[in-house]
């Protein structure tokens, strides 16, 4: 039960409440776009390794048939993702916040699927 209760808290907190306007307060320190897309690339790494770091641990415990229908499907989310948050950029270009909604989507997408790989595979983060 306890179990439970941290994984949909974890869900809650990682993917529930996650919108553009949370991810741009983890930057509230930012000043100009510029140091908006800085900061942002930032946490995009951060979420980044973070999911790496969950993909990792399931492919961990998979068989190699496995493990290869779990790499195929990594690279299929992965062009989504690439696909989705690219459709973003150009919908704002040519404003300035063309990057940033490019970076927020990222952010949002990478702790999305972490949160999905966490519950379905029964991770201990």
């Amino acid at each position: 039960m306890l179990r439970l209760i941290a994984v949909w808290t974890l869900l809650l907190t990682a993917v529930g409440g996650d919108s553009a306007g949370d991810v741009r307060r983890e930057c509230d320190d930012a000043k100009t776009t510029y140091d908006m897309e800085q900061c942002l690339t930032r946490v995009v790494q951060r979420e980044d390794s973070l999911l790496h770091q969950a993909e990792r641990r399931v492919r961990a415990r998979l068989d190699t048939a496995l493990a290869r229908r779990f790499d195929s499907a990594t690279a299929s989310w992965e062009r989504y993702r690439d696909a989705e948050c690219r459709s973003l950029y150009e919908y704002y270009t040519p404003g300035t916040i063309a990057p940033i909604e490019y970076l927020e989507c990222r952010v949002v997408l990478a702790r999305d699927r972490r949160a999905n790989l966490i519950a379905r595979y029964n991770l201990d983060l």
